[in-house]
């Protein structure tokens, strides 16, 4: 007899790609029964900080220009399945046209795009 698992995990991101200077924060959902609450974790990409791991919308910070992250919301449902979902984070170079301070240095010697 096969048993439908009683819980979802769901993975996004609020921008992405996201510029150099820009925000990274994780954009998770759930639902269902659980016996370990969603959390999230970096799986592929250089060491960043993951604000509050427990919190479904958390924020990440000291990451790396011009680099792929690859972070995953894993949990286990009530029922022993053990859900997850990935999500890629890419972070743009910091020579980018229409990011963050390059904008403002090419306003100032007005450079077009």
């Amino acid at each position: 007899m096969l048993k439908a698992q009683d819980c979802s995990v769901t993975a996004g991101v609020v921008a992405d790609p996201i510029c150099w200077d820009g925000i990274i924060q994780l954009d998770g959902d759930s639902s269902g029964i659980f016996s370990v609450n969603p959390t999230w974790e970096l799986i592929v990409g250089l060491s960043v900080s993951i604000e509050n791991a427990a919190d479904l919308n958390s924020l990440v910070t000291f990451y790396i220009p011009s680099t792929t992250y690859t972070f995953r919301i894993s949990a286990s449902c009530g029922d022993g399945v053990n859900v997850h979902k990935d999500i890629n984070i890419t972070v743009k170079p910091e020579v980018t046209e229409g990011c963050g301070c390059n904008m403002m240095y090419d306003k100032l010697f007005q450079i077009p795009y």
